[in-house]
């Protein structure tokens, strides 16, 4: 089996114009990633002008990158539960009584 060649995006930046449909007028123009000693960053600019001299510049934010939790098609993750107002009153959900009226639930 041949090994893959694994791209090092250690101190690198890549940034994309942000031009989505329905992009809101306050969004970003332009966004992208970059990754300082190995922690990766999101990116997002705007362009500005300044109330000097009138002239263009870029400013923007950056923010740790964190990852996105992925769900399971609905699913549980790993060893998640369920807490519902009967198992937390009985603190065992094999003996909890689910078979209660939904009056008090306020949707």
């Amino acid at each position: 089996m041949s090994e893959q060649h694994k791209y090092d995006n250690t101190n690198k930046i890549a940034i994309f114009v942000n031009n989505r449909d329905g992009r809101a007028e306050n969004a970003p123009m332009l966004t992208g990633r970059v990754n300082v000693e190995g922690v990766d960053y999101r990116i997002s600019l705007w362009a500005q002008k300044s109330n000097k001299d009138g002239s263009t510049f870029w400013a923007g934010k950056i923010q740790k990158d964190e990852p996105r939790e992925q769900t399971n098609n609905g699913t549980l993750p790993p060893g998640g539960s369920i807490c519902t107002s009967a198992t937390a009153a009985h603190g065992n959900s094999a003996n909890a009584d689910l078979s209660g009226s939904d009056d008090d639930i306020p949707f």
